[in-house]
C-alpha cells in the first residue's frame, strides 16, 4: 500500500511545482487541496501507483528551479459528505478576505472526481454572487485548479493527470471562466443549478442517473455500460414529445425559435467539450447540441458517432451556438450537470440555461489548442 498516492503527495508536489511558477512571483500563496481520498485515482492500484510517479517526478523537476514565492502555505481537507467540498471552498473565501492581504494569493485544489470539482467551483460562484468584495476577491486573488483523480474527468484542467501537470508547471496564465447556470419556473421553488462543463436534458441524463445509482452500489465508472443499456429503454421509459427551443445571443437577441421532438439538449460552456469519459459532444466552437428524436435501434446506431463527433452535419443532431437556451416542456424528464442529475416535472418549465459572466479564475496553457471560452487576463 506505500506504493499509492497519497493527498499529501499531491499537496507536496503542487506546492513545489506552484512556488517556481512565475505567475507567483513575490506571492504569499496559499494552497488548499480539497480532496475525495475514495476517488479512483488514490484508491485503484494500477492508476494510483503511476499518478505517484508521475507526482514526484514533477515534484523533482521543480526542486531545480529557482523559488519565486516569498512563502508558501498548503492545507488539506478531505470531504466527508455530500457538498462538504461547496462549503471548505466558500471558507476559503472568507478566509482572505479576514487576512485582509493584498498580497496573498489562495489557490484551491479540486482533487476528486467529478462531484469535488463540481462542489469546489459551485461554493466559489456562490460567493462571488453573494458580495461585490467576495466577486472581486475570486476574480483576482482566489485560483481554482482541477485535478483528474475520478472516472469520468470532464470538466477538469487536464483529461489526465500528465496534462494537468503539464498545465500547472507552464508556460500559462490566468484566465476568467464563465459558468452554465440552469434556472427553473419560479413556481417550482428555488431551483437554480450551476454547470462548468456541459449541462443537458434528456437521455444523456437518464445515462448519469443509470450511473450514479450503480456507483451507489458498486464503486467504478458503469457509464459506458448504461450508455448501450439506456438506448434500449429510454424511448419506453421517458417517449420523446415535441419540445419549444428558443436560444438567444450574447446580446439577448432571439435566433432561434422552433419546435420538435427530441432525445437531449445539450448547453456547454463553450465549444470544444466532451461528457461520458471522452464523448464529444460538443466537437466545434458550436456550445448547444439538439438531438432529435429517433427510434431506440437507432440511437444504438448513432452512439459511436457522438464518441468521436462524426454526428455533426448528419441527421442525428444539429448544433447551435448562443448564451441562453429556454425549453418548454409539459413531462419529466432528467436534467444534469456535470454529473449531478434532477428529475424535473412539468413544473419546472420553461427551464433556462445561460452563460454567466466570465468570473471564476483559472489557470490555462499557454499553448491552448481550441478555445474553451475562458477569458485570458
Amino acid at each position: 500500500m506505500r506504493h499509492l498516492l497519497t493527498v499529501q503527495d499531491v499537496a507536496d508536489s503542487i506546492a513545489a511545482i506552484t512556488k517556481v511558477n512565475p505567475l507567483f512571483k513575490g506571492k504569499e500563496l496559499f494552497i488548499t487541496l480539497i480532496a475525495n481520498e475514495k476517488a479512483g485515482g488514490f484508491t485503484q492500484k494500477s492508476k494510483s501507483e503511476k499518478n505517484k510517479l508521475l507526482f514526484q517526478k514533477a515534484k523533482e523537476r521543480a526542486a531545480k528551479k529557482e523559488v519565486l514565492v516569498s512563502s508558501v502555505q498548503t492545507k488539506i481537507f478531505l470531504t466527508e459528505y455530500p457538498r462538504h467540498a461547496e462549503e471548505l471552498a466558500a471558507a476559503e473565501v472568507a478566509q482572505f478576505l479576514a487576512l485582509k492581504n493584498k498580497n496573498s494569493f489562495h489557490l484551491i485544489v479540486a482533487c476528486g472526481g467529478d462531484g469535488t470539482s463540481l462542489e469546489v467551483q459551485t461554493g466559489l460562484y456562490k460567493a462571488s454572487i453573494s458580495s461585490q468584495q467576495k466577486k472581486n476577491a475570486v476574480m483576482n486573488n482566489i485560483a481554482v485548479f482541477r485535478l483528474p483523480m475520478g472516472t469520468g474527468n470532464d470538466g477538469t484542467d487536464g483529461k489526465t493527470v500528465e496534462e494537468s501537470l503539464a498545465i500547472l508547471e507552464g508556460p500559462n496564465h490566468f484566465a476568467l471562466s464563465k459558468v452554465v447556470t440552469v434556472k427553473s419556473n419560479p413556481l417550482a421553488g428555488e431551483n437554480e443549478w450551476y454547470s462548468f462543463n456541459i449541462a443537458s436534458i434528456g437521455l444523456d441524463a437518464y445515462v448519469v442517473y443509470k450511473t450514479n445509482q450503480m456507483k451507489s452500489k458498486v464503486p467504478g465508472n458503469s457509464y459506458h455500460l448504461w450508455v448501450n443499456l439506456s438506448a434500449l429503454g429510454y424511448n419506453r421509459l421517458f417517449p420523446p414529445k415535441s419540445a419549444r427551443f428558443e436560444i438567444f445571443d450574447e446580446n439577448g437577441n432571439k435566433t432561434e425559435d422552433f419546435e420538435q421532438s427530441f432525445e437531449m439538449l445539450v448547453f456547454g460552456l463553450s465549444g470544444h467539450r466532451c461528457y461520458g469519459g471522452g464523448h464529444h459532444i460538443l466537437p466545434n466552437e458550436s456550445n448547444i447540441c439538439l438531438v432529435q428524436k429517433v427510434t431506440s435501434l437507432e440511437i444504438a446506431k448513432y452512439n459511436k458517432h457522438f464518441v468521436d463527433g462524426s454526428f455533426v452535419n448528419t441527421k442525428i443532431g444539429k448544433l447551435y451556438s448562443g448564451s441562453k437556451a429556454v425549453v418548454h416542456y409539459d413531462h419529466d424528464i432528467f436534467c444534469q450537470l456535470d454529473g449531478e442529475e434532477h428529475l424535473l416535472t412539468k413544473a419546472h418549465f420553461p427551464l433556462e440555461m445561460s452563460l454567466s459572466e466570465p468570473v471564476l479564475q483559472i489557470l490555462e496553457s499557454d499553448d491552448l489548442s481550441v478555445d474553451k471560452g475562458a477569458v485570458r487576463k
